[in-house]
C-alpha cells in the first residue's frame, strides 16, 4: 500500500481481518462485536484510513 500511496482503502466489514468497526467473534457461531481486524489496524498504523464496503457510498461523491 505504501508503494501505491494509498491513503484510503475500502476492505470488508466483519471480516476479522479486515473489519474496521465490527468483526465475528472468531467462534462460527454468527456472533458480531466491535473491534478491528487485524489488517486494517495494521493500515491504520501505517496512516492509511480504512472504511467498509457499507460506508463507501457515503464516501463517494457523484
Amino acid at each position: 500500500m505504501q508503494e501505491l500511496k494509498a491513503s484510503l482503502v475500502v476492505l470488508k466489514e466483519y471480516s476479522p481481518s479486515c473489519g474496521s468497526g465490527n468483526i465475528y467473534s472468531g467462534q462460527f457461531k454468527g456472533e458480531r462485536m466491535v473491534g478491528k481486524g487485524v489488517t486494517t489496524a495494521l493500515l491504520e498504523r501505517h496512516g492509511i484510513r480504512v472504511i467498509s464496503e457499507e460506508q463507501l457510498l457515503d464516501e463517494v461523491e457523484f
